[in-house]
């Protein structure tokens, strides 16, 4: 349960912050929102937690080092509350000697149950370069980074401030975390004697146990409850809790802590078979370290050990069961010379590696070869020699300097270099002229300054060495162009990226829409729909399965979203736990985010200008195009050719799917046909890999729905327009083009005329919902055209009535439907005026002709508007 005001100013009072310190905490709690809106720069990626601690949603505006924080604090028990974005705070420092005060925003305000404290979150690259920019406030500890201005301004206020890094969170903390928030929801409260039963079988075990062996014992939810109040413990920072075999518990954290501290002192990883051993000098068992005075595997006796205490004689058997249990550890192998074959292969070039490799081979051939002289050839041996003992590889020694030949020294006068520079500057401006014109610039300045110019070609290869093509991308045409480039060079490690795609099934997933090149004609009356049909899919990012999709006429908003959480909870029972947009503003409602946060699904945002970030998702929208739409008559491949197009191959003139069959078709491949296909990126089919990460939890995993109504009304979208009410009268409201009656009569409502909030579900178009007074009553229509749609058997009527409403609007407002006088000379014999509104034999065009009532002449007697002789 969220702390609430009074319960929070006693327990500030209790940790010592000042009455400053408590009125910035209430001002921060009642305001009930962040001080500045955190969208997240270019690059960053935006997170919206639906936390359960504070009772709303908290903000994170990068995944790898300000979420792990709050996910920290979400999972923490010390931890009270918490708040992002929280109000500014003024510090003060000496900059460029000179004193600067300045009004900052922190990321977070955390109450702990002893302390109350302020966080900083920042990229540890960037905080090495504050630190030697900003000396006055920022300085390195031997525990990471401090800032002193902010720690003083914090102490007036009886509060503490931190610095916090990517560097705090190791990936595999932030996948742990991940990982528990499937279990928050499920968490219970475990008896005494329940716990007894677990230490005592852990206890049984040595002290610790795997955890898919404490899983077969005890239920799921049970262990997870134990591990989130702090009963049973875990390495955070080593093992993975989505890996059962290979994760361990322990029921006392002193265990917990002696083999962590000795892990990571030694740089120590499980031995995962006796082969590991050999050429070891130590293994530890579980903390204990053992020195290996003879390794024999071939033997019974396999290893033999010495500690400080007695000697130690493993068998085969004895080791298998240790390694089995995970109880064995070694150290860290250090190839070294795969080290220098990385470096090697760093600095030189091809042409110097292959000709080493040459040289190699003469200097382990027994006498010289005919390709060299006797002198090279003792010579090469000596270079091997003398590398051998100075650096322990003598291939190095057969490396050449070539790269280093000549005289490298530049040979254009310092002045001349400095006005280059001046131009190149001016170059890498926004929206440049050509090079040309700033190399004409430079020649005159430096005729004017009586240095020698340098070439055109000179100037332009010197250019090119002045930044890089990226850097120089994005100084002239913005970072968007650069993104296109494609990835930038970066160190890359599993050690260091948390893994975007989730460790299993319903942890994230993707949210998009796609119009779908098709072209399709009514089920009723065969009229061809003018607008392009909607698809929107959501997309399960670990397993690639298609978890829900949805078609509709209508442009893409919050109502495309809603139904695909309907459809995904009427699919598998269960929500992602974590869904990711574009942002795009379909997905920036109110309502949408309202939605979300009350059915408790995190919110993700992909980076500004990223695209690659949705690879995942418009990677399915092709796939589906190539396997199935563009299999299919009408099919609008063709409109790609332009004004090549034929007349004859309009795709227009091919249509020959109703929207209804097709949705129909569509369901068919995306939850059955695509699944059971093999996917390259995972080298198995989608529908595979999604069952094995579900067997691995006993209830499917996924946020849970508390009550299937309040989900079905939550998921209900608004009308349009008027913020979604619409006017009731007379016990009926149209709702578009169909007019919706009362089924009931409700207590309170008489038919006088009312706003009224109504709520209407696509895929059943019969009824609609009004809120009227307090309660939620059912309106039902009898519309010809849903009637028909019904009748006809149409599946999803939907996908009928919207087109023909929609094709219908558009000829009423360009006025195609409407009767046309027209006017009939048969010949000039006839009277001049003939009215003819409907004629059996067709006109030509020189005898079609459309009347102007308002120009006709006519007696002023008969046309004066104050209706003289009667009329």
């Amino acid at each position: 349960m969220p702390i609430k005001k009074p319960e929070l100013v006693k327990h500030l009072k209790k940790i010592g912050v000042t009455e400053e310190g408590i009125a910035y905490v209430l001002r921060v709690h009642n305001k009930f929102a962040p001080s500045r809106k955190a969208n997240g720069l270019f690059g960053c990626v935006h997170d919206t937690y639906a936390s359960r601690k504070n009772g709303f949603t908290v903000n994170s505006e990068s995944r790898h080092y300000e979420a792990p924080f709050i996910l920290w604090c979400e999972l923490n028990k010390n931890v009270l509350i918490y708040w992002d974005q929280p109000e500014k705070i003024k510090i003060s420092f000496v900059a460029n000697s000179r004193k600067t005060t300045i009004l900052t925003t922190e990321d977070v305000l955390v109450i702990e149950n002893d302390k109350a404290y302020l966080v900083e979150c920042k990229p540890h690259r960037e905080m090495e370069k504050l630190t030697l920019e900003y000396p006055g406030r920022y300085n390195r500890t031997e525990h990471g980074f401090s800032c002193p201005p902010a720690i003083q301004a914090c102490q007036k206020m009886g509060m503490g401030h931190r610095v916090v890094t990517e560097l705090n969170f190791s990936v595999n903390f932030v996948r742990n975390c991940y990982f528990l928030l499937e279990f928050i929801d499920q968490q219970t409260s475990v008896n005494e004697h329940t716990k007894e039963k677990f230490k005592f079988f852990i206890d049984t075990q040595g002290g610790r146990v795997k955890l898919n062996s404490l899983q077969r014992e005890f239920s799921q939810e049970t262990v997870f409850s134990l591990i989130l109040e702090n009963s049973l413990f875990f390495d955070f920072d080593f093992d993975l809790l989505h890996i059962p075999d290979r994760c361990h518990i322990y029921a006392n954290k002193h265990h917990l802590d002696a083999i962590s501290l000795c892990r990571k002192n030694n740089a120590l990883i499980q031995a995962r078979s006796i082969l590991d051993l050999e050429f070891q000098p130590h293994l530890w068992i579980n903390s204990t370290q053992h020195v290996i005075t003879s390794f024999s595997p071939e033997h019974n006796i396999a290893v033999s050990l010495r500690s400080n205490t007695a000697a130690i004689l493993l068998p085969k058997t004895e080791i298998a069961r240790l390694i089995a249990r995970g109880d064995i550890y070694v150290a860290s192998p250090i190839d070294e010379s795969s080290h220098n074959a990385i470096n090697l292969l760093k600095d030189k070039s091809a042409r110097q590696i292959e000709l080493a490799l040459q040289r190699l081979n003469i200097v382990q051939s027994d006498s010289p070869p005919k390709s060299v002289s006797e002198r090279t050839y003792y010579r090469l041996k000596r270079q091997f020699r003398q590398a051998q003992e100075n650096f322990g590889d003598g291939l190095l020694g057969l490396i050449d300097n070539s790269d280093k030949q000549g005289n490298r020294k530049c040979r254009l006068i310092e002045q001349s270099i400095a006005l280059m520079e001046n131009y190149f500057i001016q170059a890498l401006k926004p929206s440049p002229g050509p090079l040309k014109f700033y190399f004409d610039a430079y020649v005159r300045e430096a005729e004017s300054q009586c240095i020698p110019p340098v070439s055109l070609k000179t100037f332009y290869q010197r250019f090119k060495k002045f930044t890089s093509i990226y850097e120089r991308t994005r100084k002239q045409k913005g970072q968007r162009a650069a993104y296109s480039l494609g990835p930038q060079p970066r160190e890359l490690s599993f050690e260091k990226e948390i893994p975007y795609d989730g460790d299993f099934a319903f942890q994230i997933a993707h949210i998009d829409h796609s119009p779908i090149e098709m072209e399709f004609k009514s089920g009723i009356n065969d009229l061809q729909f003018s607008g392009s049909l909607q698809l929107s899919i959501m997309f399960d990012a670990y397993s690639k399965m298609i978890l829900a999709i949805h078609a509709s006429f209508e442009k893409p908003s919050y109502r495309a979203t809603m139904m695909l959480l309907r459809e995904c909870y009427r699919r598998h029972g269960v929500l992602p736990l974590m869904i990711v947009y574009d942002r795009g503003a379909d997905f920036e409602s109110k309502y949408n985010d309202e939605t979300l946060a009350s059915l408790g699904v995190h919110k993700r945002r992909r980076p500004v200008g990223a695209s690659r970030h949705g690879s995942g998702i418009e990677r399915c929208f092709g796939t589906s195009e190539t396997e199935l739409i563009h299999t299919l008559e009408g099919n609008k491949q063709l409109q790609k050719l332009g004004r090549s197009l034929s007349s004859t191959h309009n795709p227009k003139k091919f249509a020959a799917w109703t929207p209804s069959d097709f949705y129909t078709a569509l369901k068919e491949y995306a939850y059955h046909t695509y699944p059971e296909t093999i996917r390259s990126g995972i080298c198995e089919s989608p529908l595979n890999r999604f069952n094995r990460s579900l067997s691995n939890f006993d209830r499917k995993p996924g946020t849970k729905v508390n009550s299937d109504e309040a989900f079905y009304l939550a998921t209900m979208p608004v009308k349009k327009t008027n913020n979604g009410y619409c006017t009731l009268k007379s016990n009926q409201l149209k709702f578009g083009p169909i007019l919706y009656r009362l089924e009931k009569a409700v207590p309170g409502y008489e038919g006088e005329k009312i706003k009224v909030l109504v709520k209407y579900d696509p895929y059943d178009i019969r009824h609609i919902w009004a809120k009227i007074g307090n309660r939620w009553a059912q309106l039902n229509t009898n519309d010809s055209l849903v009637r028909e749609c019904i009748d006809k058997g149409t599946t999803y009527p939907h996908l009928e009535v919207y087109p023909l409403n929609l094709r219908k609007n558009k000829l009423y407002r360009s006025g195609k439907h409407k009767p046309e006088i027209l006017v009939n000379y048969p010949n000039l014999n006839t009277h001049p005026l003939t009215l003819s509104a409907t004629s059996s034999a067709p006109l030509n065009k020189q005898e079609k002709i459309k009347i102007d009532l308002g120009s006709i002449n006519t007696p002023k007697t008969e046309t004066i508007k104050g209706k003289k002789n009667g009329h």
